[in-house]
């Protein structure tokens, strides 16, 4: 079974095309995307029935921008997670709502990794402005209408 150490170096590798990474003793690292931090971890002390895996994890909105209003449509969001595609929406332990991931490394190789990151960006993208328009007070326009000739 392959070691903490071996795992890291693996994972750091999947990342060299996203940029030069470090990761620290507890092995996490975190990848600066636009304005989120995307925190890339191989957990040292859980390791799964499948060997070590990879987590990622990023704030889908600053601390407390996530409002009561919107834990039912997390909540709805991750069911079956068929509108999260595959990824995990979660409260962090300052109530920052995250978007997650994990997956055994023997599972995976750099092709998909590389896939898994970028959907994982795309879908970080697609929920921070889902969240904003929740969160966006209304204007009380009417919608402008066009008229067809």
């Amino acid at each position: 079974m392959m070691t903490h150490e071996q795992a890291v170096a693996t994972v750091s590798d999947w990342l060299g095309p996203f940029g030069q990474v470090t990761f620290n003793r507890e092995g996490r690292t975190a990848l600066g995307f636009d304005k989120y931090a995307i925190v890339v971890e191989v957990p040292a002390e859980g390791q799964g029935a499948d060997g070590p895996f990879f987590v990622l994890r990023a704030a889908v909105c600053p601390p407390k921008a996530f409002k009561s209003k919107d834990y039912a449509w997390a909540l709805s969001t991750n069911l079956f997670q068929a509108e999260s595609g595959g990824f995990t929406l979660a409260m962090d332990e300052r109530y920052r709502l995250e978007l997650c991931y994990a997956e055994p490394i023997r599972c995976v190789n750099e092709h998909t990794f590389a896939t898994i990151l970028n959907n994982f960006i795309a879908a970080l993208e697609t929920f921070a402005e889902r969240l904003a328009e929740r969160n966006r007070p209304s204007t009380g326009a009417f919608p402008a209408f066009t008229q067809f000739a």
